[in-house]
């Protein structure tokens, strides 16, 4: 079941943006207990050094339709179905890591657990 104000937790740095994750030296993304506000002291900082989206993930709104990672056909948002058909069960995480947002993801509420489970290992690009 879908939740009625869906995030999106591979967001694009932009206003409202929160912090969710930091990648870490293995290459997967620390998820956060809770994602953090940020600042403008952040902000510009992190536009500093390598791409953003590879050292960081962001969550924000849904904005379906005016995201170009959309499925309208299908009503459903493609970074995640993609995900999950190219990364081999193999590497999926176990168990879900503690996660302040996953009663309003849309990667969970489109694909449940399974989303979780494959949800460190993706990262933005910009």
């Amino acid at each position: 079941m879908e939740a009625p104000r869906s995030l999106c937790p591979s967001a694009p740095l932009y206003q409202g943006s929160r912090l969710l994750g930091i990648a870490n030296e293995a290459g997967e993304v620390d998820i956060l207990a809770q994602p953090l506000e940020l600042n403008e002291g952040f902000v510009a900082a992190a536009q500093v050094g390598s791409p953003v989206g590879q050292r960081f993930r962001f969550v924000n709104k849904c904005v379906k339709s005016a995201c170009q990672q959309w499925d309208g056909a299908s009503q459903s948002c493609s970074v995640i179905k993609t995900v999950l058909d190219k990364i081999e069960s193999t590497f999926w995480k176990e168990e879900l890591v503690a996660c302040g947002i996953r009663s309003s993801c849309r990667w969970y509420g489109q694909e449940g657990a399974n989303a979780c489970k494959v949800c460190p290992l993706v990262k933005y690009q910009y």
